[in-house]
């Protein structure tokens, strides 16, 4: 009888990942907000001209696919005397060995629909993405005085608790959106003096808005985790169902302060290494085995 050899592929070598230790500038620019934020000041007609303030410049979701660096670039303005808006913008990079992108001859006003700016020395294009048309309840949730008055009117029927809830005004955050599928907003709420103080009322609350049904059975399946024992806190937190909003598929919700998330406290220890992290580590992971069995 023959015998028969196994080969083993052999390891393959990481003397290349050297390449890697330190990024490009031009990839390394378009995560770091000052120098998008510089950038747009000076390429947008309306910062230059101070027509609009540019507060603040988030950053998330980048990724690369099929060769192509893309992301979402949240924009914070202010008209002056206004209350601050936050505009989402698609972001593309243009690698250095691409061309740049022709310019439109029909130039749009700044956060309308078919605006687009190029940022030649960051090689950035953004975008205002067509897609948000079709959650038709975004006009409403990112206006800061309509969603002031929706967020009260659906919370007072959350429970005593918010009866008698008077909102002074509230600021919209988009932190995380899907074009046509979801969205989820965060409010920073503001109460008169002379009745906020005398009540809990939370000073941060989310709104998850969605294409479909999908938000109402969300809110379904919170409700009845809330009103069970796994509602009471002992294992998990959860955030409390405040409201679902029909007419705007929208769910309410409660704050959770978020102190660190998980796949970023993975990442972090296993990049360590260190028997400190990953005791840390073990320890969330217990914890987090536990509240997934309570569930």
């Amino acid at each position: 009888m023959a015998s028969a050899t196994t080969r083993h592929p052999r390891p393959p070598s990481h003397s290349g990942l050297g390449t890697f230790a330190e990024l490009p500038d031009w990839l390394v620019a378009i995560v770091q907000p000052m120098r998008v934020r510089a950038a747009l000041a000076a390429a947008i007609p309306e910062f230059a001209s101070g027509q609009l303030a540019l507060l603040e410049c988030e950053i998330s979701r980048l990724r690369m696919k099929n060769d192509h660096w893309t992301g979402i670039y949240q924009l914070t303005v202010a008209e002056p005397g206004s209350q601050p808006r936050t505009i989402q913008t698609q972001a593309s990079l243009i690698p250095p060995e691409q061309p740049a992108p022709v310019q439109p001859e029909q130039v749009h006003a700044f956060g309308t629909e078919g605006w687009r700016c190029y940022m030649p020395e960051l090689r950035l294009l953004l975008e205002r993405s067509h897609k948000e048309a079709e959650l038709p309840s975004l006009p409403i949730l990112t206006d800061p005085e309509q969603s002031r008055f929706v967020l009260e009117q659906s919370m007072r029927a959350a429970g005593p608790r918010y009866r008698d809830i008077q909102i002074q005004a509230c600021i919209p955050r988009v932190v995380r959106n899907k074009p046509g599928n979801r969205c989820t907003i965060l409010y920073d709420l503001t109460y008169p003096a002379d009745v906020g103080q005398a009540h809990a009322w939370p000073d941060l609350v989310a709104v998850k808005t969605y294409k479909g049904g999908k938000g109402k059975n969300a809110y379904g399946g919170m409700r009845a985790l809330w009103e069970s024992p796994f509602g009471s806190g002992d294992l998990v937190t959860m955030a409390e169902p405040l409201a679902y909003i029909p007419e705007l598929k929208a769910l309410v919700a409660g704050p959770i302060r978020e102190e660190q998330a998980l796949k970023d406290l993975l990442r972090s220890a296993l990049r360590t290494g260190t028997p400190q992290a990953l005791a840390e580590l073990d320890a969330v992971m217990r914890k987090t085995a536990i509240g997934l069995a309570a569930l």
